[in-house]
């Protein structure tokens, strides 16, 4: 059975996205979304890595790894793909202070940290409202 998540992060390369997604983006994918352009990233002998963004994007149900991935690929130019690699979500919340490398684990292993207004959010992405406990989990409690 395919894995199913509400929410789901991926890795894209510019280079090969169409050429104005930063404006298109929110037509495209037509979910609340959240990324950040990491351009400041280094690998582990301290050169530069190649420029990606990390993309979240929230689905209003759950939804198969497929879906998203096509979703994903919407923003690909033609004849080139952008999507590098694709995870669903369990904390939202991390995945979100991810994109500016402002997680625990980020700082130890000395990552670039992101400036908050680097982060860019779409669609009504509503970091506080996909936080608030469901109903099924408030019953559980």
């Amino acid at each position: 059975m395919a894995e199913k998540n509400k929410y789901w992060s991926a890795i894209l390369y510019p280079e090969n996205m169409i050429e104005n997604w930063k404006d298109e983006i929110g037509d495209i994918v037509q979910l609340p979304y959240a990324y950040c352009l990491h351009d400041k990233d280094l690998d582990k002998d301290g050169d530069d890595r190649k420029v990606h963004l990390h993309l979240v994007l929230a689905f209003p149900n759950t939804t198969t790894m497929n879906h998203a991935k096509n979703i994903y690929s919407s923003l690909s130019r033609e004849g080139a793909k952008c999507l590098s690699t694709l995870q669903g979500v369990n904390n939202i919340r991390h995945i979100y202070d991810y994109l500016i490398h402002d997680t625990e684990d980020s700082k130890k292993k000395g990552k670039h940290l992101y400036d908050k207004k680097e982060r860019v959010t779409g669609n009504g992405f509503d970091i506080g409202a996909f936080e608030q406990l469901g109903l099924k989990e408030k019953n559980d409690i």
